[in-house]
């Protein structure tokens, strides 16, 4: 089971996949664009095509690779919390890009294979996946024009959407999936000056952290073999600590906070005691210190610098 701390980053596979991709996106993007001002006719044109192919085709395979690594990983907590709304959205928008990372080569890939074109991928040549078929060819290079442009506007979106985070939200997203030597550049050249958190900030961390830690220690309490006195003595740490973030922010807030935690420490466990230990380690010491000292912690925010 791989599992990953709240503020934890990504996996090496995962930031390294997402980057070698958006370079190759990039490239392909690229060498479409310089294609359409190149002579017709000319080696310039035609190597640029045969690149653009190739590099489509990298998208492809590797697309698959991620799926893989997506599914064979845990993907660390996004702090504060987002909203469920937007939690979804992002998952829309995560699959609408898997999509076209699929779809965009496989309709190449098609379009030459109406064609009966020999389909390039760095010295070898690819299966057509069908016979000539000349309607058929222009449905697919319609289709995978349209998708080119939509993927535009997307990964713009992607990219605004990531800008928003780091820079309105000021969560953690941007930072999950940076690469180590990028993270320092970002904070030391992009990233806006080091400045404490302003005191509405503090407090949104603060009940976040109290209803998860409300949910960690009620789930505690229907842990097997855990003693009757304790029992009670862990429902009613959680039961105050929620009480508490609903004092700080909403009765609305807590409640959302403390189950999105609960389920999100089910998914640590995979819904199994026997892998208890692992969301002991995320959540034990940092609650434990929490229900001890609730006024170290919410300094601890306040103070806390970005």
């Amino acid at each position: 089971m791989s599992t990953k701390a709240p503020g934890a980053r990504y996996g090496g596979w995962s930031i390294g996949l997402h980057w070698l991709m958006f370079l190759l996106i990039a490239a392909a993007y690229a060498t479409m664009e310089l294609k359409s001002v190149s002579p017709r006719g000319s080696a310039q044109r035609e190597a640029l095509i045969v690149w653009h192919y190739m590099i489509g085709m990298s998208v492809f395979f590797l697309a698959w690779v991620r799926l893989i690594v997506r599914f064979a990983g845990t993907a660390p907590a996004i702090l504060p919390a987002i909203p469920a709304w937007q939690v979804l959205l992002a998952k829309a928008m995560h699959w609408v890009l898997y999509a076209l990372m699929i779809g965009l080569p496989l309709l190449g890939w098609l379009t030459l294979s109406a064609k009966g074109a020999p389909v390039p991928f760095f010295g070898i040549e690819l299966p057509a996946l069908m016979g000539k078929n000349e309607l058929f060819r222009k449905w697919f290079r319609a289709i995978h024009e349209v998708g080119a442009t939509t993927g535009y506007f997307l990964i713009g979106l992607h990219t605004l959407a990531a800008l928003y985070h780091h820079y309105v939200r000021r969560d953690n997203v941007m930072r999950l999936m940076l690469p180590v030597v990028l993270v320092w550049v970002f904070v030391i050249v992009i990233a806006p000056p080091a400045s404490a958190f302003d005191p509405e900030r503090a407090a949104l961390y603060f009940a976040n952290e109290l209803a998860e830690c409300g949910a960690w220690y009620t789930l505690v309490a229907e842990a097997p073999g855990v003693e009757t006195t304790a029992k009670v003595r862990f429902r009613a740490v959680g039961i105050s600590l929620v009480s508490s973030a609903a004092d700080i922010k909403s009765e609305s807030f807590a409640l959302a906070r403390a189950n999105a935690a609960t389920k999100a420490i089910w998914r640590e466990m995979d819904g199994s005691w026997r892998n208890y230990s692992v969301v002991d380690a995320i959540y034990g010491e940092r609650c434990r210190t929490l229900a001890s000292d609730p006024v170290a912690r919410r300094t601890y925010w306040l103070d806390k610098r970005d």
